[in-house]
């Protein structure tokens, strides 16, 4: 989730990034001298998502925007491509960074720190689904009976089949369902193959993501649902 201040999450390749900077300018008296710092977009058995490399992506063009650094390298040259939920994800292999002003890094550094010890207090294990309660923590989010939209029967089916990242890592690989499918599995349509043919069945299962994305967000579940329905708990 995006803090109100930063136009991106603090993900753990950001955290990473801060910290690379901060030590490379301290050991090499970088801002000083004018020296380039070369930081590698994902590292190890870090797992890049579409959400993630876009939170990465604005990072630097917030650090770019303040005057922060100055990216040095052709970005496009050197291109990393990745397999995430079965499509092409494509990358900048590294970044080569000019330092010119490490204050502003760090002060983005003791922010994130903060933002974490807090997301940290606030979390007791993973997201817990049960009967129609979800839980986060302290935080709560309750399915009743009552809406027009089938936002329960949605989630449980989309939760079973979920994907989970841990610390940037791969836990759970999850499956994307095809929306005809899910259709089906809520009781919308009898039939995949109906689910052309029933514009209505289409719009209540658009609204019903739409309106879940929301209310799960909106109270701080660390939960995504991608267009091709597949949710995402990183």
């Amino acid at each position: 989730m995006k803090s109100r201040r930063y136009p991106f999450e603090f993900t753990p390749q950001i955290q990473r990034y801060l910290k690379e900077l901060i030590y490379f300018n301290d050991e090499f008296y970088a801002q000083e001298w004018g020296e380039i710092a070369t930081i590698k977009s994902y590292s190890g058995d870090e797992v890049p998502t579409y959400r993630t490399e876009e939170s990465n992506q604005n990072f630097w063009k917030f650090l770019r925007g303040k005057g922060a650094i100055k990216i040095t390298n052709d970005l496009a040259k050197k291109i990393s491509v990745y397999e995430c939920n079965g499509l092409s994800l494509a990358t900048p292999s590294e970044y080569q960074v000019k330092i010119l002003d490490i204050d502003l890094v760090k002060g983005v550094r003791q922010n994130a720190d903060r933002i974490s010890e807090k997301r940290t207090d606030r979390k007791s294990g993973s997201v817990e689904f049960q009967g129609r309660e979800l839980r986060y923590g302290t935080i709560k989010h309750t399915f009743h009976r009552t809406t027009d939209l089938p936002t329960f029967s949605l989630f449980d089916a989309l939760w079973k089949e979920k994907q989970r990242i841990i610390n940037g890592k791969l836990d759970l690989p999850g499956k994307r369902l095809p929306a005809a499918t899910v259709a089906v599995r809520i009781g919308l349509i009898d039939s995949v193959h109906n689910f052309e043919f029933r514009p209505e069945a289409r719009n209540i299962l658009k609204k019903a993501v739409k309106n879940l994305q929301g209310n799960l967000k909106k109270k701080g579940f660390p939960i995504t649902i991608k267009d091709y329905l597949m949710i995402v708990e990183e």
